[in-house]
């Protein structure tokens, strides 16, 4: 896969260390869009927060259009197990395809190091897109605050899909 390349009307290239200000910015954006509480926000900040650690330690591309950056993926892996531990897109942007363009993108990125599946920890406001995609739920886990669960699907990378 090309790591530069336009795709309808977006730019995705890899995130550089000097991203991760504006991929903070986009990660908050976007789960403000869902009108959660802004003391939930704060209690996320660690989960919505993006270091130039994180960014050298994980695989993360954005997508981007001449206003900046609009969608961000990362993912996590070891050996033949991979996770999606972030994607996101800018409000302003929603509904226009590139939450899937980013998906795919994560897939294709998955199965260059050989995973076989790839693991989504998903806010349930994004649970029923993953499903959309082919994902299929294989339990919940918990969450910030107490008593509050997260879906958790898989997506098979052996049949493309589940």
């Amino acid at each position: 896969m090309d790591p530069r390349c336009e795709v309808g009307g977006f730019v995705f290239r890899p995130a550089r260390a000097s991203d991760a200000a504006a991929l903070t910015e986009l990660a908050h954006a976007s789960k403000r869009h869902w009108g959660y509480d802004e003391e939930w926000i704060t209690l996320w900040q660690d989960d919505l927060t993006f270091t130039p650690e994180i960014i050298a330690s994980q695989i993360v591309h954005v997508a981007e259009q001449d206003s900046g950056i609009v969608g961000v993926l990362a993912l996590s892996h070891a050996d033949d197990q991979a996770e999606l531990q972030a994607l996101w897109v800018h409000p302003d942007v929603i509904g226009r395809g590139l939450g899937g363009e980013l998906f795919r993108r994560a897939v294709d990125l998955t199965q260059t190091f050989g995973a076989t599946s790839l693991t989504i920890v998903s806010d349930p406001h994004a649970e029923a897109f993953y499903r959309h995609m082919g994902a299929v739920p294989i339990g919940i886990t918990p969450s910030k605050p107490a008593g509050r669960f997260l879906p958790v699907l898989a997506y098979s990378l052996t049949s493309e899909g589940a």
